[in-house]
């Protein structure tokens, strides 16, 4: 799957490929050449691209009225993941992909803790050390650390596709 920022970046990005000790395979692209960009690299994996898939995500934003907008609102909202901190925190990640990308990803962590240290909606919207902890027993976890390249990168995973 061919993997173009489209709001962020009108450039086809760089990217590549590693494999994790896990087997993960992880895609990076980047870096971004514009200096307005929080992010300087943004990560894809196997749980992102089975997200994609479970969405229906193509690599573009996804407009509003489309029938996946109904499922991607859903799978992080109020009491479908069991924990309230844990909701706001994936919706970020959704939100990011229904609205920016159209696809899945993953961002370095210490990136994103600066993001929330400049933006105090962001930080209260942003649960990440609970995020990473929480388990529900059936599905979580929801958000995962993996080093890639000696960075550690936070990655959604494992949302339900709501269908009601």
């Amino acid at each position: 799957m061919e993997f173009i920022l489209y709001v962020m970046s009108e450039q086809k990005l760089e990217s590549r490929i590693v494999t994790l000790a896990d087997g993960d395979r992880v895609e990076i692209h980047g870096p971004f050449e514009d200096s307005t960009s929080a992010y300087t690299h943004l990560y894809q994996n196997n749980d992102t691209r089975a997200l994609d898939e479970k969405f229906e995500m193509n690599g573009k934003p996804v407009p509003e009225g489309d029938p996946r907008e109904h499922f991607l609102l859903k799978c992080a909202g109020m009491c479908s993941l069991g924990k309230t901190e844990v909701e706001s925190t994936l919706r970020y990640f959704v939100q990011v992909a229904k609205n920016v990308t159209g696809n899945f990803i993953g961002f370095r962590e210490d990136e994103l803790r600066a993001q929330m240290e400049r933006s105090p909606q962001l930080a209260s919207r942003l649960y990440l050390d609970t995020s990473l902890r929480y388990q529900d027993g059936t599905q979580g976890p929801y958000l995962v650390r993996k080093e890639v390249e000696g960075q550690q990168v936070l990655i959604p995973r494992n949302l339900p596709k709501m269908w009601l």
